[in-house]
């Protein structure tokens, strides 16, 4: 009986030992669980921020989309009346004015590109490659202000 008794005592041990390894175990599985959730409540600001924008984003071109299908509605109806052309050619450059400023007023400031630096062949390109316009816009802003200038 002694071979059981100590068997038993083995037997014993080594189940303590598994329940101390799986106590352990299990908190390490509380703690994963509890900064993943941390995680996630990090991220959730973030997150209805994003669907906040997007959704913002969303309405501004779908009012865009039906300011451009209003405007040929309405030109083809005013074909042949030059007040209702030129009162729609007023509201057209109010609309993109607005349009631009709402575009600069949101849109980040760009950083020029780093010069790199020259090499023994620059001189051959330069040379020979066209030059950049002198005034190149620095933003979608600038471009579209551009754009939006009523021709004479």
């Amino acid at each position: 009986m002694s071979g059981t008794a100590s068997e038993i005592g083995r037997l014993t041990a080594e189940v303590q030992r598994l329940e101390r390894r799986v106590g352990e175990l299990c908190a390490l599985f509380v703690d994963l669980v509890s900064a993943i959730s941390a995680s996630f409540a990090a991220m959730d600001p973030a997150l209805a921020a994003l669907q906040a924008q997007v959704a913002a984003t969303t309405t501004v071109e779908a009012s865009a989309v039906t300011l451009i299908q209003g405007l040929a509605t309405q030109l083809a109806a005013a074909a042949t009346d030059p007040a209702a052309v030129a009162a729609m050619a007023t509201q057209l450059s109010n609309a993109s004015n607005a349009l631009a400023a709402a575009i600069a007023a949101n849109t980040p400031a760009s950083t020029p590109a780093p010069t790199p630096a020259p090499s023994s062949s620059a001189a051959t390109t330069t040379a020979t490659s066209p030059a950049a316009p002198a005034s190149a816009p620095a933003t979608a802003a600038a471009v579209v202000a551009s754009t939006a200038a009523p021709k004479a």
